[in-house]
Order: structure tokens, then C-alpha cells, then sequence
């Protein structure tokens, strides 16, 4: 996970933000394996699964979010305190998968 990627580096002495840590599981990973030209972005044409995840979520997480003052501190709050119940939707190739 995110927040276990966020720890081995804190362990081994970087500092991975945030920013970084999305990149990786989005356009960075689309890089590393060649697909880029086809996904790992929001763009026309490329191809899309994503998740709508909810910053406000649990009642800790929405203490959270209303103190945070930035997107980098969303998207933090996000990688440590989020777990399936910030999931709001997903979707496949761009087409919405039903909730359970």
C-alpha cells in the first residue's frame, strides 16, 4: 500500500511525499512497465480505471480534512488514514463498477 511504501522509506532514511507516492501508483507505474502512451493519466483517449476516494470518509479523517490547508495534506491524510472505506466509486475502462 501506499502508507506501507510512505514507511520502508521513512525507515531507510528518504522522505517520500504525498505527490510522489500517487505518481508512482498512477503515471510513474504506467512508465516503469511502457503503457504510458495509453494510461496513467486522466486524457482523452488513454485508458481509464480510477477510484473516487472520499477525504472525509471516517470521523477521523474528516477531522482531518478540515484542518487540512492544501492538497498535499489530502492526499497524505488519504495515504496513512484511508482504507476501503474512503472508496466512493470505481471504475474500469472508464465505465462505473457497481458497489457492494
Amino acid at each position: 500500500t501506499m502508507r506501507d511504501a510512505y514507511v520502508v522509506s521513512q525507515l531507510s532514511g528518504s522522505r517520500m511525499s504525498a505527490f510522489e507516492a500517487f505518481y508512482m501508483a498512477t503515471l510513474g507505474n504506467a512508465r516503469l512497465l511502457h503503457l504510458d502512451d495509453e494510461a496513467g493519466t486522466l486524457s482523452p483517449g488513454m485508458q481509464a480505471d480510477l477510484v473516487i476516494l472520499d477525504p472525509a470518509a471516517t470521523p477521523a479523517m474528516a477531522v482531518r480534512d478540515a484542518i487540512s490547508d492544501s492538497l498535499h495534506d489530502i492526499l497524505f491524510a488519504l495515504m496513512i488514514m484511508g482504507d476501503d472505506r474512503a472508496v466512493r466509486q470505481t471504475y474500469v475502462r472508464g465505465s462505473p463498477m457497481k458497489q457492494s
